[in-house]
């Protein structure tokens, strides 16, 4: 992995199959969103005696998890192949080292940055789709609820911003 960029010579050949996956999340976390909405529907339905929306919204469940499965299938291929392709690199280049831990720690970091594609930005996804969601939903619930929430907001941006600061001097 010496002389070039591990994003551009590792995941380079990988930005279709991260794209598609990250896709089918962002289907699943916006049909996650919309399922409130379609369980209204549903109820208001049922209390006028038909089963449409009831069937829409087993659909859309059922929809939903068609494309969490597809999505947990292609998620093992594509990290594996990626965690793969990072060790089969590193060994090409170094692979003659009889150094064993070092062979270790690259293999390590290797799943480290791995799972940090896999978990870690997907978690980070998705706590910015829950955050407009709720805001979104809120907006239509009741928009002054969401002027209080925003109000709110604000200084708490501000004290954790503040908290993160003091803490980054504690840890040094």
């Amino acid at each position: 992995m010496s002389g070039g960029h591990l994003a551009t010579d590792v995941l380079g050949p990988h930005k279709g199959r991260l794209a598609v996956s990250y896709t089918l999340f962002s289907l699943e976390m916006f049909g996650s969103l919309l399922r409130p909405y379609f369980l209204g529907e549903a109820v208001n339905d049922l209390q006028e005696g038909s089963f449409k929306g009831l069937i829409i919204l087993l659909s859309v469940h059922a929809a939903l998890m068609i494309v969490g499965t597809v999505l947990q299938m292609f998620d093992t291929r594509t990290y594996t192949t990626i965690y793969k392709d990072i060790i089969l690199r590193f060994m090409r280049t170094h692979g003659g080292s009889k150094d064993v831990s070092v062979l270790s720690a690259r293999s390590t970091l290797a799943r480290e940055f791995t799972e940090f594609l896999e978990f870690d930005i997907v978690y980070i996804v998705e706590a910015g789709y829950n955050i407009l969601g709720s805001l979104f939903m809120l907006y239509f619930y009741e928009p002054s609820v969401l002027t209080i929430c925003a109000a709110v907001l604000i200084p708490v941006l501000f004290l954790s911003r503040r908290y993160g600061r003091s803490m980054g001097h504690v840890t040094r």
